[in-house]
């Protein structure tokens, strides 16, 4: 699972073209939204909150970070979730 703005910045083909066992989750919204309708392996959520955006965190078998990730809240929410993190060793994911 990923999750943030699906635009061109966050790398998102990196995330898609990963070839993994299971099933890949998108999770945010943005001008990239209809690469991830085109492809039918990919599961496209929307934008979440609250609640509902932690219960599909929780349920997840690994958060994938971003590369261009900066803070990396969703990160800490992720893990938060008892949710294992996939990241690139940058600033964002390092602190």
């Amino acid at each position: 699972m990923t999750v943030g703005r699906v635009a061109v910045e966050k790398n998102l083909e990196a995330f898609l073209t990963l070839d993994l066992p299971g099933s890949k989750v998108v999770i945010g919204g943005g001008p990239q939204r209809a690469c991830c309708n085109a492809s039918t392996e990919v599961r496209f959520l929307g934008e979440k909150t609250g609640k509902d955006l932690t219960s599909h965190l929780a349920a997840a078998d690994v958060f994938v970070s971003g590369l261009t990730d900066t803070f990396g809240v969703v990160q800490l929410e992720a893990l938060a979730c008892g949710t294992p993190v996939a990241a690139f060793p940058v600033t964002g994911p390092l602190t």
